[in-house]
């Protein structure tokens, strides 16, 4: 039987509510349990709505607003839909936006050695501290800096994400879909890290690499970490 529904990060460190069965009570009991596990994740992300694993089917749109009418009871507001096969008419229907495409944010990118100039930008550096509030994103491309990240700071790459410094905020890397992206932290505070989607939370990070040099990266299809030697 599928997950009732499953968070993930997609694009610009969004966090995509991704529904299998759209049944209002099961999908808020979900996202009760993640913020028990987890209480500022949802108050740290805008929340979109993925109905893309309902495609083909015959949309029960009642189910779907009173989902909505629930995420608004619990205080989470909902920033669109994520745009997929006849999602359009859907949006119009639910009043919602249309945001980009989950498919392509999900399908998998060609290897690094088969991109060319124009579609993968050279590696973005970033010399000094980024601050809390701050947010930096190299879009297409891998993400160095030369610095620590304080608690309240995001960095995102389309690529791999270098920090030579303390990770206290949050690294997401492969944040269009790149399942090939790793995170490598001189020094492991985070709270948070993401590898193409893939995330764990603070309460979820191993406590026996904290202050540690770490790699992060995914292996069938699971967040890793391990200490560099």
């Amino acid at each position: 039987m599928p997950a009732v529904a499953e968070l993930r990060f997609v694009q610009f460190g969004a966090l995509a509510l991704r529904v299998h069965i759209p049944d209002p009570d099961e999908v808020i009991a979900v996202l009760k349990q993640r913020q028990r596990q987890a209480p500022a994740l949802l108050e740290q992300a805008p929340l979109a709505l993925d109905l893309a694993p309902l495609a083909g089917d015959e949309i029960d749109l009642d189910a779907i607003r009173r989902l909505l009418s629930a995420l608004q009871d619990e205080g989470i507001a909902v920033l669109g839909l994520i745009d997929g096969s006849d999602q359009s008419t859907l949006a119009e229907q639910l009043d919602l936006p249309l945001l980009g495409s989950a498919s392509e944010r999900r399908s998998p990118p060609r290897p690094a050695a088969q991109r060319s100039a124009s579609d993968w930008a050279p590696t973005r550096l970033i010399d000094g501290q980024v601050r809390s509030g701050q947010q930096i994103y190299a879009r297409q491309a891998d993400l160095v800096i030369h610095g620590s990240i304080s608690a309240g700071a995001e960095v995102i790459a389309d690529g791999s994400i270098h920090i030579y410094g303390a990770l206290r905020g949050r690294a997401l890397a492969g944040a269009s879909g790149l399942s090939e992206a790793r995170i490598f932290i001189q020094e492991f505070h985070a709270e948070l890290i993401s590898v193409a989607g893939h995330y764990k939370v603070l309460e979820e990070l191993p406590e026996n690499l904290r202050g540690q040099a770490i790699q992060a990266r995914l292996e069938n299809d699971q967040l890793n970490m391990v200490a560099l030697r």
